[in-house]
């Protein structure tokens, strides 16, 4: 028993795979010592062990006897999802890996592009498209580049749009001249564009969404035209800084969307460094999307699982668990995900709960405190630097002492109260 003990792994190591589980048996170690329960798991060599006692143990299958091991890769080997294989495309015009541009479409308009090199033979992918309010550079995709690679997704980004005297239809035709090189130079799925922008862009965005058939929308420090009507069946993830001058106005965007939007508060104002919000809208905005709509896509959903998986275990378990724990609960109640993802995800969330279910509490009552408070100023329109109420400043110090020391939402409910920055 003390031998089986010393041998638990932490899932901080590892994540994994789960077919059905075993019956329940005696299995024994090298050190011939002996314990009852069921194998649920089998990956990297690790067997993840539920006892009769109601413990959890991980053990590494070199420790156990032969006719164990001999068993345990006889019922979990053949069960595990066959990911297809990564066959990269032949007839691409640009090299995978790298950022191209300005391309030229033909029309006065240019574009940058990045095609990933998740990116496979015979797969039409998903297009992500950037607007920006400003200058357009090589740069620009850099931050989307780890979520590309992550969903199979094609970056591109419109050079000429951004904010001018010209006006918005004039970055909408620009947008579309860009959309018909795209489409006509590389294999994107018809009907699955997402539309993103900073600030102006991001209004460009919803605006493309009207005029071009539309998968998702991720406007950033940004606001829904009043032009804008919501459809039914769009995604659409709204990012903005607790002291963003447009946050009432994005929480408005998100609210009109209903339980398809989502508004994302992170600390800072309007020039508040991306960081992981990136990788994070584009994978709420995929996931959604996939899984609302799985006929026909089940290679993708296996490729896709499989390096979110691998995402989980190397980067976001050991560096930010929190995530980890919010990403369960997303696929798990949100996306409502079936097979082995969730027989996995339950597991790992079950482990993180103990320590991170507060973020998740906390992330929650950031969502609500948009659409409550905030949200009702957005219909009033128009943004607003140097802003906030009574009510708002009330509100927020009930959450910030709520959440107190709670990694990244005790900081940025400290923030929700304050005057919005200016422009």
């Amino acid at each position: 028993m003390k031998f089986f003990l010393s041998l638990v792994f932490t899932l901080l190591g590892t994540i994994t795979l789960i077919a059905e589980p075993t019956e329940e048996r005696e299995w024994t170690s090298t050190a011939n010592t002996t314990i009852s329960g069921r194998a649920v798991a089998l990956a990297n060599d690790i067997v993840e062990l539920h006892t009769t006692d109601g413990r959890k143990l991980k053990v590494p299958l070199n420790k156990l006897v032969p006719d164990d091991q001999q068993f345990l890769k006889k019922h979990f080997v053949g069960k595990m999802p066959n990911v297809p294989e990564l066959v990269s495309p032949s007839n691409l015009p640009f090299e995978q890996g790298k950022v191209h541009g300005p391309i030229d479409t033909g029309d006065d308009s240019t574009y940058y592009l990045y095609l990933p090199k998740s990116l496979s033979e015979g797969y039409e992918a998903p297009l992500f498209f950037w607007t920006e309010s400003g200058k357009t550079k090589v740069d620009t995709l850099d931050p989307f580049i780890k979520a590309a690679e992550l969903t199979g997704m094609i970056l591109a980004t419109s050079v000429e749009s951004r904010n001018n005297n010209k006006g918005p239809i004039t970055n909408v035709e620009h947008s579309g001249h860009c959309l018909e090189h795209l489409q006509r130079s590389l294999p994107i799925a018809k009907g699955r564009i997402f539309f993103s922008g900073r600030s102006g862009g991001g209004a460009v965005a919803f605006l493309n969404a009207d005029s071009y058939k539309c998968a998702g929308i991720f406007p950033y420090v940004s606001y829904m035209p009043n032009s804008k009507t919501p459809k039914n069946g769009d995604y659409v993830y709204v990012a903005g800084g607790a002291s963003d001058y447009n946050r009432y106005l994005s929480a408005f965007a998100a609210q009109s969307y209903g339980k398809n939007g989502t508004h994302r508060l992170y600390r800072g104002g309007h020039h508040a460094n991306l960081k992981e919000i990136p990788t994070e809208g584009i994978c709420w905005l995929y996931s959604r999307e996939l899984y609302d709509n799985l006929e026909g896509r089940e290679e993708e959903r296996q490729r896709f699982e499989a390096r979110f998986l691998n995402y989980l275990r190397e980067e976001l378990i050991p560096q930010q668990p929190h995530l980890a724990f919010y990403w369960c609960d997303h696929f798990l109640n949100l996306c409502q995900i079936d097979g082995p993802l969730k027989e996995t995800l339950q597991t790992l969330s079950e482990e993180l709960a103990p320590t991170h279910q507060r973020y998740l509490d906390g992330r929650k009552a950031l969502e609500a405190f948009s659409e409550d408070i905030y949200a009702e100023l957005g219909k009033k329109g128009g943004s607003q630097g140097g802003h906030t109420t009574g009510k708002i400043q009330s509100a927020a110090e009930k959450l910030a002492d709520e959440f107190k020391g709670v990694v990244e939402i005790g900081e940025i409910t400290r923030e929700l109260g304050n005057e919005t920055k200016g422009f």
